[in-house]
């Protein structure tokens, strides 16, 4: 599986780049999920690669909205709940931002895999955005996210990290794990810098969550920080 954190909001396609207090006024403060249920908002998680998604937010509504993000999230595949084998997606969310009546607002995704072994998701397979806890019960999994989210860890420490954590992968195995090009050569996966990197955010992820005392529920609250 994978999991993401949003490190970006930018225009979605076709919207027009005003300025944040002019576009997207501050409006109604809806949790995700809730607005999603009562059908507010309309919700597209786009998972386009093993390294990034897009999740796309429309205001079905003729007000504006500002919409509560939790601090970890996932994207799970619909097919998944029919023996697919796709990966899922969950991620670190930015803090609440606002949507303007009818427009729509993207948001860039930075993914890590977080179930070793299946095949990497694709923009054609549809996705649902879902609670972090429908993708992992592991509060040090939703710490790293955020870590990650953050900047304070590198996409390939951070995927060493994940698998460990997550899937339970030695970081002996992680260290002999291997990439075969199409002429069968084969490269270390992680270089040694990589795997001392993912081997620190693992036990700072820990480390985190044990000091808040949180379990994954807790990385479903809000994070701080003022609406844009």
């Amino acid at each position: 599986m994978l999991a993401s954190a949003a490190v970006l909001v930018v225009a979605a396609p076709g919207e027009k780049k005003t300025s944040a207090k002019a576009d997207a006024p501050a409006g109604e403060t809806v949790d995700v999920f809730e607005a999603m249920k009562n059908e507010q908002i309309d919700v597209k998680f786009i998972a386009m690669s093993a390294t990034k998604a897009n999740l796309v937010i429309e205001n079905k509504t003729n007000k504006p909205l500002t919409i509560q993000l939790p601090e970890a999230v996932a994207g799970m595949p619909v097919l998944a709940q029919v023996g697919g084998d796709a990966q899922g997606v969950g991620g670190a969310a930015g803090g609440p931002f606002n949507i303007a009546p009818e427009k729509t607002r993207k948001i860039e995704l930075a993914c890590l895999c977080l179930e070793h072994g299946k095949a990497d998701p694709y923009s054609k397979m549809p996705y649902e955005l879902k609670p972090i806890s429908a993708l992992s019960d592991k509060p040090e999994v939703a710490a790293l996210l955020v870590r990650y989210g953050k900047g304070d860890v590198s996409t390939q420490a951070a995927q060493a990290a994940a698998w460990h954590l997550q899937n339970g992968l030695s970081w002996k195995e992680l260290a002999a794990k291997e990439l075969v090009d199409g002429r069968g050569l084969k490269t270390p996966y992680f270089s040694r810098r990589e795997i001392a990197e993912g081997m620190k955010s693992a036990d700072a992820a820990v480390a985190q969550a044990k000091a808040l005392g949180k379990d994954t529920a807790s990385f479903e609250s809000y994070s701080p920080g003022a609406a844009k």
